[in-house]
């Protein structure tokens, strides 16, 4: 074998190697990686939704800036409709927030979030939601 073949054998060897080393940290085995509370807050609740739900006017009391969001929505009655849950641990189906960001929820009290308008949370922002809560809605 010449040197050649050797090195293009050794870099397929280490690509395999690498490539089956890259699950991305994922906790449901396979697929993509799970949502945490620290990626949501970076990457929705901080950037979208507490450029209004921060402070002492902050909307039905709902504060979602970092440190705050999961204390003000996990297990707490919604405000605005008390009937429900702003989140349900394990299912987002009637946890209040998934209302409220659903296009298609009809059980919606009130406007759909977020409420600055177009363009709304898009279909993997409210994915990734969905699937916190699903997964019992943790702090990471």
């Amino acid at each position: 074998m010449n040197v050649s073949t050797r090195r293009f054998l050794g870099v397929i060897a280490i690509a395999v190697l690498v490539g089956g080393c890259a699950g991305g940290g994922d906790e449901g085995g396979g697929g993509a990686p799970q949502p945490t509370l620290t990626w949501l807050q970076q990457n929705i609740f901080t950037p979208i939704c507490a450029d209004c739900h921060v402070g002492a006017n902050a909307p039905h009391g709902l504060l979602l800036e970092a440190g705050k969001m999961r204390d003000n929505t996990v297990n707490v009655k919604s405000h605005e409709a008390p009937a429900f849950t702003r989140i349900i641990p394990g299912d987002p189906d009637n946890s209040y927030v998934m209302i409220k960001i659903v296009p298609t929820d009809a059980r919606r009290i009130d406007s759909r979030m977020p409420a600055n308008g177009p363009p709304f949370l898009s279909d993997a922002q409210i994915e990734a939601v969905r699937q916190w809560i699903k997964n019992g809605a943790k702090d990471d």
